[in-house]
C-alpha cells in the first residue's frame, strides 16, 4: 500500500512486525505517527523528500568505496522526523526560565559540524588523490596545497587563521539580517506600507543579483585580488547602513538597501571562502566545511536576538538596533579585511592591488 511520507511507512512495517525496534523507537513513533494523525504537529514531505534526495545525491561513502549513499528505509524516517522533533523541541523550551536551551542546541550542533568537518575526509580531495605526480609520487591534491603553501613566505599566524572563518559568520550575519528584516524596518521605522517594504526587498535581491554578474566580470576578466573585492564590499555595506540609519529620508534608503545587496549579500560570502582558501591553504573540502559552519552560526544567532530586543524595547526599536548590529559587523568585517590586507605583503610578497596569476 503506498504511503503518504517515509514515517508512515516505517511506522507501519514496525507495527506488523516487519520491522523490528526496541521499545524505546517504537513509542516515539507511535507518539509522532499521533500526533500527525490529529494534527498536533506539522509536517511538510516535500522539504523532508528534499533532504533525503541531496543526501543520496550528493553525499559519497568516505572509507572503503565513494558510490553515493542510498539510505534504507529507517534512515529517511529519521531524516523525515528530524523536521518534527525540532520544532516540538524548540516549543517544549520556549518558557521564560529555559529558553536559552533553544541558544545552546544550534552552538552545541555547529560545534560538532566543525569537529566532523575537520576529522571527516572529502571526496574531492580523495579523488585527486588517485592522481598522483609521475615525478616524485606526491598526489595531486597534496602537491597542490603544498605549492600554495611554498608560495608563502611564512605561515599564517593565529589572527589570520580566526578572521579568515569568523569572516563567515559577519557575512552571513549582515546579508541574512538585511534579506530578512529589510521590508520590516521599512513599514515599522520609515511608514511603508505593505507594497513599499516588499519593494525594498525587492530593490535589495536586485542589487545582489547584479552583483554577482559585475564582480564575476571583475575577479575573473581583471583578475582582481579576492580580499581587494570583500574590503570594497563591506566597505560600501558599512556606508549603506550608516545611511539607512542616519538619514531617515525613504528615497536614500531606497538607494542604500539597493547598495546593500549588491556589496552585503553578491558574492561576499563566496569571496570569503577564496580568501579564506588563499590564506590558510588546506583540503578544499575541508576549508568549505569550516567556513561554511560559521555562516550557519551567523544565520542561527540573529533571530534570537531580533526577538530578545522585540520583546526589550518593541518592535520599531529591535529593528532599529539589528540594523545598529549590522553596521558594526560591517565595520569589524572591514578591519578584518584591512589587517589581513596589511598581512598580503609579508605572506606573499605582494599587496592586494597586484591582479591574480
Amino acid at each position: 500500500m503506498p504511503f503518504s511520507n517515509y514515517i508512515y511507512e516505517y511506522y507501519d512495517g514496525i507495527s506488523s512486525g516487519n520491522i523490528t525496534v526496541g521499545k524505546w523507537v517504537r513509542l516515539l513513533y507511535e507518539y509522532i505517527v499521533k500526533g500527525l494523525q490529529e494534527g498536533l504537529f506539522t509536517f511538510n514531505a516535500k522539504k523532508a523528500n528534499k533532504a533525503i534526495r541531496f543526501i543520496e545525491n550528493f553525499c559519497h561513502h568516505c572509507e572503503g568505496r565513494t558510490d553515493l549513499l542510498k539510505l534504507e528505509l529507517w534512515q529517511k524516517a529519521a531524516v523525515s522526523v528530524m523536521g518534527v522533533i525540532y520544532p516540538i523541541f524548540v516549543a517544549a523550551f520556549s518558557a521564560p526560565h529555559i529558553w536559552h536551551v533553544n541558544i545552546y542546541l544550534p552552538i552545541v550542533l555547529s560545534v560538532v559540524c566543525l569537529i566532523m568537518t575537520i576529522v571527516t575526509p572529502f571526496r574531492y580531495d580523495d579523488e585527486r588523490a588517485t592522481k598522483t605526480d609521475g615525478n616524485n609520487g606526491i598526489d595531486e591534491a597534496q602537491a597542490e596545497i603544498q605549492a600554495a603553501k611554498d608560495a608563502m613566505l611564512k605561515k599564517p599566524g593565529v589572527l589570520v587563521q580566526v578572521f579568515t572563518l569568523v569572516m563567515a559568520f559577519i557575512c552571513m550575519f549582515i546579508m541574512y539580517g538585511a534579506q530578512q528584516y529589510t521590508k520590516a524596518f521599512g513599514m515599522a521605522n520609515l511608514g511603508l506600507d505593505e507594497m513599499g517594504g516588499a519593494a525594498l526587498a525587492s530593490i535589495y535581491t536586485v542589487g545582489s543579483i547584479t552583483a554577482v554578474f559585475f564582480w564575476a566580470v571583475v575577479m575573473g576578466k581583471l583578475r582582481w585580488n579576492p580580499l581587494k573585492v570583500l574590503l570594497i564590499d563591506f566597505a560600501f555595506s558599512a556606508l549603506a547602513l550608516a545611511l539607512v540609519l542616519v538619514v531617515p529620508n525613504v528615497a536614500i534608503v531606497y538607494v542604500a538597501i539597493a547598495l546593500l545587496g549588491f556589496f552585503a549579500a553578491g558574492g561576499a560570502l563566496q569571496t570569503g571562502l577564496v580568501v579564506r582558501q588563499n590564506y590558510c591553504p588546506g583540503p578544499k573540502g575541508r576549508n568549505t566545511g569550516m567556513y561554511m559552519t560559521f555562516m550557519g552560526v551567523g544565520a542561527t544567532f540573529l533571530p534570537f536576538i531580533v526577538g530578545a530586543m522585540t520583546t526589550a524595547m518593541g518592535e520599531t526599536g529591535a529593528l532599529y538596533t539589528m540594523m545598529g548590529l549590522l553596521l558594526a559587523a560591517a565595520i569589524v568585517g572591514l578591519l578584518f579585511c584591512i589587517y589581513l590586507a596589511i598581512q598580503s605583503k609579508p605572506l606573499f610578497g605582494y599587496g592586494i592591488n597586484r591582479k591574480m596569476d
